[in-house]
């Protein structure tokens, strides 16, 4: 076997080669690395950890559409380039990232068998090498730089995968896909809360909750063969099982909120919020936070999409049930405090007087920090 070959470091190459650590030429707009690969070629024009993460809208746009470009046929694991930094996130992943991802009979699916599916299926081992690298980054590691570099080639590698092969979505790759759209979640929301560059943005908060509701789509167009693989027991009933009554804090903020609702489709979204609240009481089932932004009507989420005031006001008391989350998992940790800084920053002060913005924002806090 032939001496294997070092190069310096680049500083300036490509995001994918520095990621891979080999050498970039430099070419623009695609090096011939990438277009070898049949990559999209980017060049980082900051270093900011958020920037890095954040989601591109193009890239939001086009996760569930049928027009994306098509690229080179993915090459086999085999000859995809991974190396021993991705034999450690992998073994990572297994050990660790697995089981902080969703509770209970949950982590013996994400441990044991999307790792086997992964070892066959590019899309999966790009995706959950990405989460790993992102858990390593999000606990304070050493390496962050490079991990972090390391998490974007992966995550842009499965983006580029899942964009050719959602538009051909069948009952043989739909649980695939499907189990890919739960790792995007993570990445989703774990991305946005690390989010330090700049000021929060609406757009980018609903970007990372659309990825919820597009998950859902996923499933529901081939519900019944992805129930038939293990990935479809991540799926369990729309409604806790098991209800708690609520904290005076939530029933006097969730009442206050009903005084200001327009009609059945605000006050469904409100049920919705309550009983997951009364569900996370009785369990820490992860799955209950993402639940949501998923059984909301889509007559609400134009309302919220469109900064209609109420609806925004509504969307802010999800933090409710975001911070039951915050220290118990890892992707989910300061999302409640984003979003009510992200609803602040956009109501205006006649909004903020006719909705009592204040006693609406005295109550959710007062439940959050019943929480913690």
């Amino acid at each position: 076997m032939p001496p294997r070959r070092f190069h310096r470091k680049s500083r300036t190459g490509c995001t994918a080669c520095r990621a891979r650590r080999i050498k970039c030429d430099e070419t623009h707009p695609d090096c011939a690395n990438c277009q070898r690969a049949g990559m999209n070629c980017h060049y980082a024009t900051q270093r900011t950890f958020g920037a890095s993460l954040a989601l591109p809208n193009h890239v939001e746009q086009s996760l569930f559409s049928d027009s994306s470009p098509q690229s080179q046929n993915e090459q086999g694991l085999n000859d995809a380039g991974f190396d021993t930094l991705d034999l450690r996130l992998m073994h990572h992943y297994t050990l660790m990232t697995s089981t902080s991802l969703f509770d209970g009979r949950q982590q013996e699916l994400w441990q044991a068998e999307i790792p086997t599916e992964a070892y066959s299926c590019p899309l999966l081992m790009h995706g959950v090498l990405a989460i790993a690298a992102l858990h390593l980054v999000s606990s304070g590691s050493a390496e962050s730089s490079s991990l972090l570099d390391r998490a974007l080639h992966h995550h842009t590698i499965s983006l580029q995968i899942f964009n050719r092969e959602i538009s051909d979505i069948s009952s043989t790759n739909a649980h695939v896909l499907f189990a890919y759209s739960v790792l995007l979640i993570v990445w989703a929301y774990a991305s946005f809360s690390t989010k330090k560059d700049g000021p929060l943005q609406l757009d980018s908060l609903l970007g990372s909750l659309e990825l919820v509701r597009g998950c859902k789509t996923v499933f529901e167009m081939h519900s019944h063969s992805i129930k038939k693989h293990p990935i479809g027991l991540f799926i369990g009933s729309d409604e806790p099982s098991i209800r708690h009554d609520l904290s005076d804090a939530a029933r006097q903020a969730l009442a206050c909120l009903r005084t200001k609702v327009e009609d059945f489709i605000d006050t469904m979204a409100i049920d919705y919020l309550e009983r997951l609240l009364q569900g996370v009481k009785a369990s820490s089932d992860t799955r209950l936070v993402i639940g949501w932004p998923a059984l909301l009507d889509n007559s609400f989420w134009t309302r919220i999409k469109q900064r209609q005031p109420v609806a925004i006001l509504i969307l802010a008391h999800y933090a409710m049930l975001l911070a039951k989350f915050n220290g118990r998992s890892w992707w989910l940790s300061g999302w409640s405090d984003h979003l009510l800084d992200v609803v602040d920053h956009i109501l205006e002060d006649s909004d903020k007087t006719r909705l009592d913005w204040e006693i609406h924002l005295t109550w959710i806090k007062s439940e959050m920090i019943c929480t913690s």
